[in-house]
Parts: structure tokens; sequence; C-alpha cells
């Protein structure tokens, strides 16, 4: 699942087995890879469906984001990435 994804831990770790619930709701002192990154010191965005879509709330805000929302505008007619 996502959840163990982005903790890195088993579901049984993380107490999570279905679309309901999320790893801050069962375990809220876990660290997600993005945040761990984070407090390290690295800038953190997301592409995709990191998460399950509202598991946890607003794609875990700012506390595994750099930024809100995560995700980098869209850029019509990109023939190559930009940094």
């Amino acid at each position: 699942s996502r959840n163990s994804f982005m903790t890195g831990r088993r579901p049984d770790a993380i107490r999570v087995y279905n679309f309901v619930d999320h790893f801050r709701s069962t375990e809220p002192a876990s660290v997600s890879m993005p945040e761990y990154f984070k407090r390290l010191g690295y800038v953190t965005t997301g592409a995709g469906k990191s998460f399950q879509p509202g598991k946890p709330p607003d794609f875990d805000g700012l506390r595994s984001w750099s930024a809100f929302p995560p995700y980098l505008p869209l850029q019509k007619n990109l023939t190559r990435c930009h940094a």
C-alpha cells in the first residue's frame, strides 16, 4: 500500500490494512519518507498519487512537503525538464 511505501513500514507495524485508515490516524508518530528527507534539509515535492487521496488529509500537508500543494504546476507544451 502507499501507506507502507511512504513510511517504509509494513502494514502490521502501522496497523493499516485498508484504504479507510491512514498511518497518521493509527501511528501518529510515524515519519513519512518525504518528511524524513525534509527534516534533513531536502526540498520535498510530490508527483502523481503519492498518498491515497485524502489519506492522510491534504496529502499530509507541510508535515511531509516543502510547499503546499506538494506538486509543481503543470507546464503546457513542455518539451524538456526545467529546473
